[in-house]
């Protein structure tokens, strides 16, 4: 059977947040990333880096992000760190091989660049509570207050949900 990589984002993000994130909206991907035993640095980076992620044999993984950023997009950034630990460990079943990302603003997306976007507009912004939560409240702003994403996230979540008239 053929797995689309946006679904296997999807249901990766829904198994994080099951196994990793005990409360509700918004997740908290600070607490994710330490659930997950993820060390989170906050850094200068060269211009144009959003963050990046490293892992190196028999040492836990290790984030950085670049520290001028807002907590709205360092948030996003950590998630999609995530989706990229998630995706060498869990789906490739490689949780001991050294292995890098770099998140940089304006890149090239490849397929694990998509998968990491993928991952975090799930992770950050789950479906069901998406769903749940646009029934009572249909403004993009205040939605995306209450999860704790940029209004561009929220808007793009939505229309890729299909909930934008």
């Amino acid at each position: 059977m053929v797995v689309l990589v946006k679904d296997a984002a999807r249901e990766a993000a829904v198994s994080t947040v099951a196994a990793f994130w005990r409360g509700g909206v918004p997740v908290d991907p600070y607490a994710v990333a330490k659930n997950l035993g993820i060390r989170v640095f906050e850094r200068s980076l060269p211009e144009g880096t959003s963050g990046f992620i490293r892992k190196l044999v028999h040492e836990d993984a290790e984030v950085y992000l670049e520290t001028s950023h807002s907590k709205l997009r360092k948030r996003f950034t950590l998630a999609h760190e995530i989706g990229h630990y998630i995706e060498r460990t869990e789906i490739q079943d490689k949780p001991d091989e050294d292995f890098g990302f770099v998140e940089k603003r304006g890149g090239r997306t490849d397929v694990h660049e998509f998968f990491a976007n993928e991952f975090a507009a799930n992770l950050l912004m789950p479906e069901e509570a998406i769903r749940s939560a646009y029934k009572r409240e249909r403004n993009a702003i205040l939605l995306a207050a209450e999860f704790q994403v940029s209004v561009s996230a929220m808007r793009l979540r939505l229309d890729k949900l299909r909930l934008l008239e």
